[in-house]
Order: structure tokens, then sequence, then C-alpha cells
């Protein structure tokens, strides 16, 4: 009886433990590490310490493979990369290389919010920086009576800041127009030719230094003479006035490229009077860019022909002001276009029946009158018979109503 009692309880022992939960497996340590260090790396990019992040997560691969699911480790390099790019470009500031620095950072990628404000405090910086560089520029140019190189740097300033320096300019030169003057009274002619001559050199070899330049330009390989202007700029590094020279051009053959192909499009597709914008905006610009060439004479042509045609359509449109405007342009690029003489006459003719139509009507209608004296006035060339009895009548009609 005892031995059937002791059966049964080893019987129950051994059922009883059948029933236990397996055992946990054991903790893997690497796994845990490779945790630890992603999340570190996390902390690391939130702080803004990216090679720590790097080195983080990429320590945790190594333990792990594939437990940087998130990509920290691409994405803080790629943040870093973007804050290696930002001290590139303070380092070109301090070499006074605005124009590579502004090109580096604009290359360099977007970020994050943190890194966009570092970027926009950096385009700042850059923009005050090459202001002031240029500001110094003019004042040693100034300072050192260098009225040439004063003058191109004068162009590069903004706009508020342009008028106090062409006064000094002015002075500057006035200064030296009353020393030169001076100076050929006493010591004679050869010393005035001489200066002449050491200033006509000296614009021979800036002009030699842009040849290349010229050259594609003229040819209208805008892009070709872009890179030239770079060339000139890295041979001539210590030349100030060909530096000056070459920024200025490096703003406006691009501007002339744009306006220039843009009116050239408008003209060949027979868009005359669209294309008159365009073509004077190029004209302009040309202007400033001071190169020879036969590309001028073109411009002014096709600008001639474009504002007759714009003359005309105006005069069709009873848009008498501008078609004065567009035939007098014409006239002045090509003194013998009789196209444009024509449509002056027409105009001429038109005015004086307004005119006549005005008077007529003053004091009938007044306010009518007032508004074709102006159309008169405005359609008129100066020192135009017409123009004068139209002011005179004008004023008053003006001072009858107390206008």
């Amino acid at each position: 009886m005892g031995g059937l009692v002791l059966l049964l309880l080893i019987a129950g022992l051994v059922m009883s433990g059948g029933n236990k939960p397996p055992p946990k497996p054991p903790v893997d340590p690497d796994q845990v590490r490779a945790q630890e260090l992603m999340q570190r790396a996390r902390d690391k990019v939130r702080d803004g310490e990216y090679p720590d992040a790097v080195r983080f997560a990429q320590e945790a691969e190594k333990l792990r493979v594939g437990i940087d699911v998130d990509g920290v480790a691409k994405a803080a390099q790629q943040l870093q990369d973007i804050l290696d790019s930002f001290q590139a470009v303070r380092g070109l500031m301090a070499e006074n290389r605005y124009t590579d620095a502004r090109a580096k950072l604009t290359a360099t990628p977007q970020g994050t919010a943190r890194t966009d404000e570092e970027r926009k405090k950096l385009e700042e910086e850059l923009e005050s920086r090459e202001q002031a560089y240029t500001l110094g520029l003019v004042e040693a140019a100034l300072t050192e009576r260098r009225p040439d190189d004063a003058r191109t740097l004068i162009a590069e300033l903004p706009q508020s800041t342009r008028s106090l320096y062409e006064e000094k300019l002015k002075e500057l030169e006035a200064l030296l127009a009353r020393e030169a003057a001076q100076a050929a009274r006493q010591a004679g002619i050869r010393q005035a030719v001489a200066a002449e001559n050491a200033k006509q050199r000296r614009a021979e070899f800036v002009a030699e230094a842009f040849q290349d330049v010229e050259r594609r330009f003229n040819g209208g390989d805008f892009q070709r003479a872009t890179l030239e202007v770079d060339r000139v700029m890295d041979k001539y590094r210590g030349e100030a006035d060909i530096q000056a020279r070459a920024r200025n051009l490096k703003k406006l053959i691009p501007q002339f490229r744009s306006a220039f192909e843009e009116g050239q499009r408008k003209y060949e597709n027979n868009s005359l009077e669209a294309s008159v914008k365009p073509l004077r905006r190029a004209a302009d610009v040309y202007r400033q860019i001071g190169f020879a060439g036969s590309l001028g004479d073109t411009l002014d042509n096709e600008l001639a022909s474009a504002s007759v045609a714009a003359g005309q359509a105006a005069f069709k449109r009873k848009e008498f002001p501008q078609a004065g405007r567009s035939f007098r342009e014409a006239l002045r690029l090509n003194p013998g276009d009789s196209r444009a003489r024509d449509g002056l006459d027409a105009l001429q003719k038109k005015v004086e029946e307004l005119y006549l139509s005005a008077y007529i009507a003053r004091d009938r209608d007044p306010a009518m009158a007032k508004e074709q004296f102006k159309i008169v006035i405005e359609a008129s060339a100066e020192g135009a018979d017409v123009k004068r009895k139209a002011e005179m009548a004008l004023r008053e009609l003006q001072k009858a109503d107390g206008s």
C-alpha cells in the first residue's frame, strides 16, 4: 500500500513538471549593443553632431547588419556634407572669391530646417561681405585716384549706395582734370601727351585681355564667351580693373543673351512689334558691354525696323504718343528710314487735326479738349509748333477750371 502511494506521488510530480513554460531564450548582447548605438546615433543627429551619428550607426551595423533601417548613417553623412560645403563657401569668401562662393552655395543641396536656416544666414553674409568688398575696392580706387577703376566698380554697387560714390567720382574727375590742366601748363604738351599715351596703352592692355571674350561674343557663342571671362579672371588676378570688368561681363553677357535671343526669335517670326522690347533691352546691355563689332549694327537695324512696325501698329490703334516714340526711335537708329519719316508725317497731320478739333470744342466740351491737347503734346516732337500751341491751350483750360 505504501509503495502504491509513493508511485502516485512520483507520477504526480512528473505530470506537474511537464506543464512548466519553456525557458526564455538567452539575451543577445550584440543586438542590445547595436540598438543602444542606433539610439545614440539618432540622438547625435538631433544634436547636430553628424560625424558621431555616422560613427555610431556604422558601429551598430557591424554588430547587426541591417539594423539601420531608417538610413540614419546616410542622412547624417548628407547633412555633414552640407555643412562641409558651407565651410568651403566661407573659405572662398575669405579669399574674396565671391562668384565662386555663390556658385558653391547654389550647388549645395537642401537639408533640414536647421541647415536651411544656416544657409539663409550664409547667403546674407555672402551678400553683405561682397558688397563690403566692392565698397572697399571703390574706396581704394578713389583714394588711389583711379577714376576708370572706380567707375567700373561703382556700377556693381546697389542702387541705393551709388549716388554717394558717383558724386565722389565726379569730384575726383574734376580734381584730376584741374590737375591735368595745371600739369599741361607747367610741363607742356609733351607731358600731357605722355599721360594720354599711358592711358591709351592701359586701355589697349585691358582690351587685349578680353580679345578672346570679344571674339566669342561677336561670333554669337555667348556660353564660351562667359567661360573665356573666367579664364581672364584667373590669368589677371592682380589687375583690379580687369577683374572689375570681368565681373561686370559675367553679369551682362547672360542678360544680353537672354534679351537678344528672345528678340531674334520674335523678329524672325515676323512678330516685329513684340520684338521691340527685348531688342531694345539687348541694345542697352550691348552698349554697357562695350564691345565693337557688327552685332551692334545688326541690333540697331533690326530695332529700327521693329520700331517702325510698332509705330505703324500703334498709329492704327490710335495710340499716337506711342506711335511718335516708335517712329522717332527708328529714325534715331536709321536716319534714312523713309517708312519712319512717312509715319511721322502722317502722325503730324493727325495731331494737327486733333489740335484743331480740341480747339474748336474747348468751350463746348473742355474735358474732351483737355484730353486731346494732352495727346497732341505727348505725340508731337520737341519744338513742334503744334505742341507749343497745345500746351498754351491746355494751360488756359486748366486755369479756367482751377485744375
